[in-house]
């Protein structure tokens, strides 16, 4: 199947490194608006845990508007991962320690 991948990383030299494997990789910041959806998946791997609790909702709010699934991996104290999933409307589907990864289909 055909897919398009839009990659947003906060870092110059890692837009720098995703642009030569990938179409579309932006200089962005996740607490910045996100690219016009929908979208089929949008993926976060360490990186929520960066924002504060109002970034975080608003990023869950967004997603959920434009997306039809949600996967984040990420470190979370048990409060954030609580909050996390409720913003999202998902679930922990796997946890280690700190780590867990939450999914959510819209």
């Amino acid at each position: 199947p055909q897919a398009w991948v839009v990659g947003l990383d906060a870092s110059p030299d890692m837009v720098f490194r995703a642009r030569q494997s990938y179409d579309d990789v932006q200089l962005a910041r996740m607490e910045d608006p996100l690219p016009d959806g929908p979208w089929d998946l949008v993926v976060s791997v360490l990186s929520v845990n960066q924002l504060d609790d109002e970034q975080r909702q608003n990023l869950c709010r967004q997603v959920k508007t434009q997306s039809r699934s949600l996967v984040i991996g990420d470190a979370f104290d048990d409060n954030e991962l609580n909050d996390l999933v409720k913003w999202c409307d998902g679930q922990i589907t796997w946890q280690q320690g700190n780590l867990a990864v939450v999914q959510a289909t819209y």
